[in-house]
């Protein structure tokens, strides 16, 4: 009947007005069948100048580009098998597009390899292998 009030109508079972406690819960989400394993294989940083020091000619990838070749070479792992690249960035003025595609392509990487690029500046590098 239309004599009810509104807050009578919140305690029905409707769930726009159900309370959140009462609600039924979800059952978890299956798990899928084959989960992939990621692994971190190896790690290296562009080495470390003064602003227009002996680095001033290169570029940000061509000095990322140093660090992933090291990086697979330290794990002695082929370019080929790489199929994800993070790479984090601190100062990111002038780089242009894409500086983690660039980087890779110039590492030797295959075309296929998916690039991403993280800016939090100092925290550059840590947020990339939490992403």
């Amino acid at each position: 009947p239309r004599s009810r009030s509104l807050s009578s109508r919140r305690t029905t079972s409707h769930p726009l007005f159900m309370n959140p406690a009462d609600a039924p819960h979800a059952p978890p989400a299956p798990r899928p069948a084959m989960l992939r394993k990621v692994f971190i294989a190896g790690a290296a940083r562009t080495p470390i100048g003064s602003f227009g020091g002996s680095l001033a000619s290169l570029t940000a990838p061509q000095l990322a580009a140093v660090a992933i070749k090291e990086s697979l070479a330290r794990a002695n792992v082929p370019a080929a098998a790489v199929e994800t690249l993070t790479l984090g960035n601190v100062l990111s003025a002038n780089l242009g597009q894409a500086p983690a595609r660039r980087a890779a392509l110039l590492a030797g990487l295959p075309e296929a390899v998916v690039c991403t690029g993280v800016n939090k500046v100092c925290a550059s590098g840590m947020k990339a292998v939490a992403y």
